[in-house]
């Protein structure tokens, strides 16, 4: 499942810039559908080791993507990531977490349909290949 929560992410970014919506409007549906594919919405899940790095909490968030979403201005989320799936609240937090990323990436996306809104550009995301977003092929740019 690497790299569902980011392409799922990233479209949301692109789906809020285009229709003007605010990520903390996303329909709660859209993140249980990525919890469950994550983790079974498992809110002890802790960490789990992924090929390169590891993957955090519910939403099995990477480190890099933490780190991205704890420094959005004036939302600072503190501690380190393994930390954070410790807390009781850890649900919350994760879907916190989700919630800066899209905004702070959401003025990467370029794309002027929902057919292209897979034209996003952030700067440590230049890598990616494919990915998928509810059950749907979704290509990215090479």
């Amino acid at each position: 499942m690497q790299g569902v929560l980011l392409i799922t992410a990233l479209l949301a970014c692109c789906f809020c810039q285009q229709i003007r919506t605010r990520p903390t409007d996303l329909p709660d549906k859209f993140f249980r559908c990525i919890c469950k594919i994550e983790s079974n919405c498992n809110p002890s899940i802790g960490c789990v080791n992924d090929p390169v790095t590891l993957s955090c909490g519910p939403y099995q968030i990477k480190e890099a993507y933490w780190q991205d979403a704890s420094e959005l201005p004036g939302e600072h989320i503190g501690g380190r990531l393994e930390d954070l799936y410790h807390r009781s609240d850890n649900m919350s937090c994760s879907k916190k977490v989700m919630l800066n990323y899209f905004q702070r990436y959401g003025r990467y996306c370029t794309g002027t349909t929902p057919e292209s809104t897979t034209e996003v550009r952030p700067p440590r995301l230049q890598t990616l290949q494919h990915g998928w977003l509810l059950g749907q092929s979704v290509p990215l740019p090479g």
